[in-house]
Protein backbone atom coordinates (compact mmCIF):
# COMPACT_ATOMS: atom_id res chain seq x y z
CA UNK A 1 0.00 0.00 0.00
CA UNK A 2 2.93 2.31 0.68
CA UNK A 3 3.91 1.97 -2.98
CA UNK A 4 0.69 3.69 -3.98
CA UNK A 5 1.39 6.70 -1.80
CA UNK A 6 5.03 6.87 -2.91
CA UNK A 7 4.06 6.83 -6.59
CA UNK A 8 1.38 9.47 -6.33
CA UNK A 9 2.98 11.73 -3.73
CA UNK A 10 4.88 14.05 -6.05
CA UNK A 11 2.46 16.91 -6.58
CA UNK A 12 1.87 20.11 -4.68
CA UNK A 13 -1.49 21.44 -5.97
CA UNK A 14 -4.52 19.18 -6.20
CA UNK A 15 -7.93 20.11 -7.52
CA UNK A 16 -11.22 18.18 -7.67
CA UNK A 17 -12.30 16.32 -10.82
CA UNK A 18 -14.61 13.48 -11.74
CA UNK A 19 -13.54 9.83 -11.91
CA UNK A 20 -15.42 6.59 -12.46
CA UNK A 21 -19.20 6.78 -12.05
CA UNK A 22 -18.90 10.52 -11.39
CA UNK A 23 -16.94 9.99 -8.16
CA UNK A 24 -13.58 11.60 -7.48
CA UNK A 25 -10.98 8.95 -6.80
CA UNK A 26 -7.32 10.06 -6.81
CA UNK A 27 -6.10 13.51 -7.84
CA UNK A 28 -2.54 14.65 -8.34
CA UNK A 29 -0.50 17.35 -10.00
CA UNK A 30 3.18 18.14 -10.19
CA UNK A 31 4.61 21.65 -10.50
CA UNK A 32 8.01 22.74 -11.78
CA UNK A 33 9.63 22.50 -8.34
CA UNK A 34 8.30 18.98 -7.91
CA UNK A 35 9.77 17.87 -11.23
CA UNK A 36 13.11 19.52 -10.43
CA UNK A 37 13.22 17.64 -7.13
CA UNK A 38 12.62 14.34 -8.92
CA UNK A 39 15.35 15.09 -11.50
CA UNK A 40 17.79 16.22 -8.78
CA UNK A 41 17.23 12.94 -6.95
CA UNK A 42 17.97 11.02 -10.15
CA UNK A 43 21.18 12.98 -10.80
CA UNK A 44 22.38 12.60 -7.21
CA UNK A 45 22.46 8.83 -7.69
CA UNK A 46 25.68 9.30 -9.64
CA UNK A 47 25.28 6.56 -12.23
CA UNK A 48 23.63 8.94 -14.73
CA UNK A 49 26.58 11.34 -14.62
CA UNK A 50 29.11 8.52 -14.69
CA UNK A 51 27.59 7.27 -17.93
CA UNK A 52 28.86 10.44 -19.65
CA UNK A 53 32.43 10.03 -18.44
CA UNK A 54 35.03 8.30 -20.54
CA UNK A 55 36.27 8.36 -24.11
CA UNK A 56 34.33 10.40 -26.65
CA UNK A 57 33.43 8.34 -29.68
CA UNK A 58 35.18 9.31 -32.90
CA UNK A 59 31.87 8.93 -34.67
CA UNK A 60 30.59 12.31 -33.52
CA UNK A 61 33.49 14.16 -35.10
CA UNK A 62 35.06 15.24 -31.83
CA UNK A 63 38.49 13.84 -32.46
CA UNK A 64 38.65 15.12 -36.02
CA UNK A 65 37.44 18.65 -35.27
CA UNK A 66 39.63 19.21 -32.25
CA UNK A 67 42.59 17.50 -33.88
CA UNK A 68 42.42 19.81 -36.88
CA UNK A 69 42.08 22.76 -34.52
CA UNK A 70 45.19 21.86 -32.56
CA UNK A 71 47.23 20.92 -35.61
CA UNK A 72 47.85 17.43 -34.28
CA UNK A 73 46.28 14.00 -34.42
CA UNK A 74 44.24 13.28 -31.31
CA UNK A 75 44.21 9.62 -30.45
CA UNK A 76 41.98 10.00 -27.43
CA UNK A 77 39.42 12.54 -26.24
CA UNK A 78 38.06 11.89 -22.78
CA UNK A 79 35.56 13.51 -20.40
CA UNK A 80 37.28 13.22 -17.04
CA UNK A 81 34.73 14.92 -14.78
CA UNK A 82 31.17 16.21 -14.84
CA UNK A 83 30.09 18.29 -11.84
CA UNK A 84 26.66 17.77 -10.31
CA UNK A 85 24.37 19.85 -12.55
CA UNK A 86 22.12 22.67 -11.44
CA UNK A 87 18.64 22.07 -12.84
CA UNK A 88 15.92 24.59 -13.62
CA UNK A 89 12.60 23.87 -15.30
CA UNK A 90 9.72 25.80 -16.82
CA UNK A 91 6.32 24.35 -17.68
CA UNK A 92 5.13 25.06 -21.23
CA UNK A 93 1.29 25.19 -21.29
CA UNK A 94 -0.16 22.64 -23.68
CA UNK A 95 3.29 21.32 -24.59
CA UNK A 96 5.46 19.98 -21.80
CA UNK A 97 8.59 21.34 -20.13
CA UNK A 98 11.66 23.44 -20.86
CA UNK A 99 14.64 21.98 -19.03
CA UNK A 100 17.94 23.78 -18.39
CA UNK A 101 20.92 21.95 -16.94
CA UNK A 102 24.12 23.81 -16.00
CA UNK A 103 27.25 21.77 -15.43
CA UNK A 104 31.03 21.92 -15.66
CA UNK A 105 32.97 19.51 -17.86
CA UNK A 106 36.65 18.61 -17.63
CA UNK A 107 38.04 17.36 -20.96
CA UNK A 108 41.39 15.79 -21.70
CA UNK A 109 42.82 15.10 -25.15
CA UNK A 110 45.89 13.02 -25.96
CA UNK A 111 48.10 12.40 -28.96
CA UNK A 112 50.47 9.51 -29.49
CA UNK A 113 53.24 11.29 -27.62
CA UNK A 114 51.65 13.29 -24.82
CA UNK A 115 48.64 15.04 -23.37
CA UNK A 116 47.96 18.03 -25.59
CA UNK A 117 44.62 19.35 -24.37
CA UNK A 118 43.22 20.10 -20.94
CA UNK A 119 39.93 22.03 -20.83
CA UNK A 120 37.44 23.10 -18.19
CA UNK A 121 34.12 24.13 -19.72
CA UNK A 122 30.98 25.54 -18.11
CA UNK A 123 28.05 24.60 -20.31
CA UNK A 124 24.26 24.90 -20.28
CA UNK A 125 22.09 22.18 -21.79
CA UNK A 126 18.68 23.48 -22.90
CA UNK A 127 16.06 20.89 -23.84
CA UNK A 128 12.36 21.02 -24.64
CA UNK A 129 10.36 17.90 -23.81
CA UNK A 130 6.78 17.21 -24.90
CA UNK A 131 4.34 15.48 -22.57
CA UNK A 132 2.87 12.59 -24.53
CA UNK A 133 1.41 9.15 -23.87
CA UNK A 134 2.93 5.77 -24.62
CA UNK A 135 1.11 2.83 -26.21
CA UNK A 136 -0.40 1.93 -22.84
CA UNK A 137 -1.73 5.45 -22.31
CA UNK A 138 0.74 6.38 -19.58
CA UNK A 139 2.23 9.91 -19.65
CA UNK A 140 5.86 10.34 -20.66
CA UNK A 141 8.22 13.21 -21.46
CA UNK A 142 9.90 13.03 -24.88
CA UNK A 143 12.81 15.30 -25.84
CA UNK A 144 11.96 17.23 -29.02
CA UNK A 145 14.85 19.68 -29.08
CA UNK A 146 18.20 19.91 -27.30
CA UNK A 147 20.96 22.49 -27.59
CA UNK A 148 24.14 23.29 -25.67
CA UNK A 149 25.52 26.74 -24.91
CA UNK A 150 29.06 27.43 -23.77
CA UNK A 151 29.15 29.65 -20.69
CA UNK A 152 32.89 29.69 -20.00
CA UNK A 153 35.86 27.89 -21.55
CA UNK A 154 39.17 27.69 -19.72
CA UNK A 155 42.30 26.19 -21.27
CA UNK A 156 44.23 24.65 -18.37
CA UNK A 157 47.47 24.10 -20.25
CA UNK A 158 49.49 26.42 -22.45
CA UNK A 159 48.48 26.10 -26.08
CA UNK A 160 48.26 28.78 -28.79
CA UNK A 161 44.67 28.71 -29.97
CA UNK A 162 42.10 31.39 -30.72
CA UNK A 163 39.13 31.29 -28.30
CA UNK A 164 36.56 31.74 -31.08
CA UNK A 165 37.89 28.73 -32.98
CA UNK A 166 38.02 26.59 -29.85
CA UNK A 167 34.48 27.59 -28.87
CA UNK A 168 33.19 26.65 -32.33
CA UNK A 169 34.77 23.22 -32.14
CA UNK A 170 33.37 22.58 -28.66
CA UNK A 171 29.98 23.86 -29.76
CA UNK A 172 29.94 21.19 -32.46
CA UNK A 173 31.10 18.51 -30.05
CA UNK A 174 28.87 18.96 -26.99
CA UNK A 175 25.35 18.35 -28.37
CA UNK A 176 26.24 14.79 -29.33
CA UNK A 177 27.93 14.19 -25.99
CA UNK A 178 25.65 15.94 -23.48
CA UNK A 179 22.15 15.85 -25.00
CA UNK A 180 21.94 12.06 -24.50
CA UNK A 181 22.27 12.88 -20.78
CA UNK A 182 18.81 14.53 -20.92
CA UNK A 183 17.35 11.46 -22.63
CA UNK A 184 18.82 9.25 -19.93
CA UNK A 185 17.43 11.44 -17.14
CA UNK A 186 13.92 11.49 -18.61
CA UNK A 187 14.04 7.75 -19.28
CA UNK A 188 14.61 7.37 -15.55
CA UNK A 189 11.88 9.85 -14.57
CA UNK A 190 9.24 8.53 -16.99
CA UNK A 191 8.68 5.22 -15.15
CA UNK A 192 7.54 7.27 -12.14
CA UNK A 193 4.88 8.84 -14.34
CA UNK A 194 3.99 5.65 -16.19
CA UNK A 195 3.10 3.84 -12.97
CA UNK A 196 -0.18 5.76 -12.88
CA UNK A 197 -1.42 2.75 -14.88
CA UNK A 198 -0.77 -0.12 -12.52
CA UNK A 199 -2.05 -2.80 -10.19
CA UNK A 200 -0.79 -2.77 -6.59
CA UNK A 201 -1.37 -5.80 -4.34
CA UNK A 202 -3.03 -5.10 -0.99
CA UNK A 203 -1.40 -7.84 1.00
CA UNK A 204 -3.05 -11.20 0.28
CA UNK A 205 -6.62 -9.91 0.23
CA UNK A 206 -6.90 -8.10 -3.10
CA UNK A 207 -5.43 -5.23 -5.09
CA UNK A 208 -5.78 -1.58 -6.01
CA UNK A 209 -6.02 -0.81 -9.72
CA UNK A 210 -5.47 2.73 -10.88
CA UNK A 211 -5.37 4.24 -14.36
CA UNK A 212 -5.09 7.64 -15.95
CA UNK A 213 -8.63 8.93 -16.40
CA UNK A 214 -7.83 11.59 -19.01
CA UNK A 215 -4.95 13.25 -20.84
CA UNK A 216 -2.56 15.11 -18.54
CA UNK A 217 -3.06 18.88 -18.70
CA UNK A 218 -0.01 21.16 -18.71
CA UNK A 219 -0.51 24.71 -17.47
CA UNK A 220 1.98 27.39 -16.49
CA UNK A 221 1.69 26.26 -12.86
CA UNK A 222 1.44 22.47 -12.97
CA UNK A 223 0.88 19.20 -14.77
CA UNK A 224 -2.47 17.82 -13.65
CA UNK A 225 -3.22 14.12 -13.45
CA UNK A 226 -6.71 12.73 -12.95
CA UNK A 227 -6.70 9.07 -11.91
CA UNK A 228 -9.34 6.39 -11.53
CA UNK A 229 -8.85 3.82 -8.79
CA UNK A 230 -10.73 0.57 -8.14
CA UNK A 231 -10.36 -1.77 -5.17
CA UNK A 232 -10.91 -5.49 -5.89
CA UNK A 233 -10.76 -8.64 -3.80
CA UNK A 234 -8.90 -11.77 -4.86
CA UNK A 235 -11.90 -12.98 -6.89
CA UNK A 236 -11.97 -9.78 -8.91
CA UNK A 237 -15.05 -8.39 -7.17
CA UNK A 238 -15.11 -4.62 -6.79
CA UNK A 239 -15.07 -3.48 -3.18
CA UNK A 240 -17.14 -0.39 -2.35
CA UNK A 241 -18.56 1.08 0.81
CA UNK A 242 -22.31 1.46 0.09
CA UNK A 243 -22.70 3.91 2.99
CA UNK A 244 -20.16 6.33 1.49
CA UNK A 245 -21.18 8.91 -1.09
CA UNK A 246 -18.56 11.63 -0.62
CA UNK A 247 -17.16 12.63 -4.01
CA UNK A 248 -15.16 15.81 -3.39
CA UNK A 249 -11.51 15.87 -2.39
CA UNK A 250 -10.52 19.01 -0.53
CA UNK A 251 -6.99 19.84 0.60
CA UNK A 252 -5.51 22.50 2.89
CA UNK A 253 -4.76 25.67 0.96
CA UNK A 254 -1.46 26.18 2.80
CA UNK A 255 0.84 23.31 3.72
CA UNK A 256 4.45 23.12 4.88
CA UNK A 257 5.30 20.22 2.59
CA UNK A 258 5.46 20.79 -1.19
CA UNK A 259 3.83 17.41 -1.82
CA UNK A 260 0.20 16.43 -1.29
CA UNK A 261 -1.98 13.45 -2.12
CA UNK A 262 -5.72 13.75 -2.64
CA UNK A 263 -7.91 10.67 -2.09
CA UNK A 264 -11.63 10.20 -2.26
CA UNK A 265 -12.99 9.31 1.18
CA UNK A 266 -14.87 6.48 -0.51
CA UNK A 267 -11.66 5.08 -1.99
CA UNK A 268 -9.93 5.17 1.38
CA UNK A 269 -12.97 3.53 2.92
CA UNK A 270 -12.95 0.76 0.31
CA UNK A 271 -9.25 0.04 0.89
CA UNK A 272 -9.71 -0.16 4.65
CA UNK A 273 -12.84 -2.27 4.25
CA UNK A 274 -10.83 -4.82 2.28
CA UNK A 275 -7.81 -4.77 4.58
CA UNK A 276 -9.65 -4.93 7.90
CA UNK A 277 -11.78 -7.77 9.17
CA UNK A 278 -15.45 -6.81 9.74
CA UNK A 279 -16.00 -5.19 13.10
CA UNK A 280 -12.34 -4.43 13.81
CA UNK A 281 -12.69 -0.74 13.09
CA UNK A 282 -15.59 1.69 13.31
CA UNK A 283 -14.55 5.29 12.85
CA UNK A 284 -16.24 8.48 11.71
CA UNK A 285 -13.63 10.54 9.82
CA UNK A 286 -16.04 13.08 8.35
CA UNK A 287 -15.41 15.93 10.76
CA UNK A 288 -11.64 15.80 11.05
CA UNK A 289 -8.46 15.87 9.07
CA UNK A 290 -6.30 12.78 9.32
CA UNK A 291 -2.60 13.56 8.91
CA UNK A 292 0.42 11.33 8.68
CA UNK A 293 3.83 12.99 8.88
CA UNK A 294 7.40 11.82 8.51
CA UNK A 295 10.78 13.42 8.03
CA UNK A 296 10.28 13.81 4.27
CA UNK A 297 6.87 15.47 4.36
CA UNK A 298 3.25 14.91 5.26
CA UNK A 299 0.09 13.44 3.81
CA UNK A 300 -3.25 15.05 4.62
CA UNK A 301 -6.67 13.52 4.03
CA UNK A 302 -9.45 16.04 4.48
CA UNK A 303 -12.83 14.37 3.82
CA UNK A 304 -16.08 16.07 2.94
CA UNK A 305 -18.73 17.04 5.46
CA UNK A 306 -20.71 13.81 4.95
CA UNK A 307 -19.90 10.99 7.38
CA UNK A 308 -18.23 7.87 6.09
CA UNK A 309 -18.48 4.98 8.52
CA UNK A 310 -15.93 2.17 8.30
CA UNK A 311 -17.29 -1.13 9.55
Amino acid sequence: MLKVWAILLFGSLLTPSQGLNGATQVLSSVNANGLVKIIDNVLHRGDILNSVLGTVSAGNGGLLNLGNLLGTDLTKLEIKKLTLPKVSLKLLPGVGVQLNVNTQVLIEGKSLLAKVLNLQVDVNIAARARLAQDDMGAPKLIVEDCKTQLVNVRLLNVFPVRPAVLNKALGNLFPGVLCPLIDTVLNTVNPLLSTVNSVVPLGVVGDLQYTLASLPVVSAAEIKLDLNAVVEDLLGNRVDDPTCSAATVSLPSVVASPSQLGLSVCLLSSVLKLLLAPGNLSTDIAAQTVSVANRKGSISFEPSAQACHLQ
